[in-house]
């Protein structure tokens, strides 16, 4: 999945079970945004991981929420970071980890995706490994998620997450009013 000029990935970024992989155009493939676009498609899970991005118009005859073009935008901030999980022999993609709104020494705000066959420890160890990066990269004292999905809410506080607030009817999903939590690790 990753070019074999990328050697290895510092010990920081491997676990027991998964390696984190940390993009830097002109190292991988030309095609690997569309790879983890197919892969969220693949799993269903484009709508549940991109919430909070709209569609172009409700009178449209196709969603485009989250369609290509709009999910490689969310990768093209230069306040971000990508990386992508792998299980350790670093062979098979298994999901990736963005922070975007990145202020070094200060804050960033994390986003996740995983496989679900890598749910449990994989996802967990990838999660823990990501945020350790973050915090000794950039000597972040603050990430950031917001999300109105339960299952992230539970995976974030096994993380360390602790919720912050909630916004009631905030997020409008499919025409439904929802609940939005704020977490914050430090």
């Amino acid at each position: 999945e990753h070019s074999s000029t990328v050697s290895a990935t510092s010990d920081r970024l491997c676990g027991r079970h998964v390696k984190l992989w940390p993009y830097t155009p002109g190292y991988y493939p030309r095609d690997l945004v569309y790879r983890l676009w197919q892969m969220l498609e693949a799993e269903k899970a484009t709508k549940l991981v991109m919430w909070g991005r709209f569609s172009v118009s409700r009178e449209t005859p196709v969603d485009t929420r989250a369609d290509l073009l709009d999910f490689a935008k969310v990768f093209s901030a230069t306040n971000g970071l990508l990386l992508m999980v792998t299980d350790i022999k670093g062979d098979a993609l298994g999901g990736f980890i963005w922070f975007d709104e990145i202020v070094p020494k200060f804050k960033a705000a994390s986003n996740i995706f995983i496989r679900q066959k890598y749910w449990g420890d994989k996802a967990t160890e990838a999660g823990k490994l990501a945020l350790r990066y973050i915090f000794d990269e950039f000597g972040i004292k603050y990430v950031w998620c917001t999300t109105p999905w339960r299952a992230a809410i539970n995976y974030a506080k096994n993380l360390g997450f602790r919720e912050m607030a909630l916004l009631p009817e905030w997020a409008l999903i499919d025409g439904k009013e929802k609940d939005v939590t704020i977490l914050r690790i430090t």
